[in-house]
């Protein structure tokens, strides 16, 4: 009799899962390279990113950071932070890099200066995740 109580107990008890947090880096830089014209919506597309993920995809104000015309150091940064931040969790997070400004195949320009795609590629795969999502808009006039 104790063996079955037992066993009813294990299946009867609820499975108790963790739910992943979301997080989020948005950086929308209007500004380019010296010779780039200056975008109008870059900005406004990162802090309607944010928005939206936090209407629907379950993003908490302290997961989000949004860098408006930031310096590749800053972007450095605040992905250092992110993953400190991340590697404490029990559950491994949904991390949402969105990226809207100029940029080319190689690099995002953040104003006058430049971060590599494989930089950020690498940053991002030291964040311990669960699921990775990474948009870049970037738009790029051709020479």
């Amino acid at each position: 009799m104790m063996v079955s109580a037992l066993a009813l107990a294990l299946v009867t008890a609820p499975l108790t899962t963790t739910e992943p947090e979301v997080w989020l880096l948005a950086v929308g830089a209007n500004d380019g390279l010296l010779d780039e014209e200056p975008l109008r919506f870059a900005v406004d597309d990162a802090e309607r990113y944010a928005r939206t993920l936090a209407k629907v995809g379950g993003l908490r104000p302290e997961h989000t950071q949004v860098l408006i015309q930031p310096k590749p150091d800053d972007v450095r940064a605040a992905l250092r932070q992110i993953a400190d931040k991340t590697s404490r969790l029990s559950t491994p997070p949904i991390v949402h890099f969105y990226y809207s400004g100029h940029g080319d195949r190689d690099t995002l320009h953040l104003g006058p200066k430049r971060l590599s795609i494989e930089e950020l590629q690498s940053s991002l795969a030291e964040i311990s995740a669960r699921d990775r999502f990474v948009v870049l808009a970037t738009c790029r006039r051709a020479p």
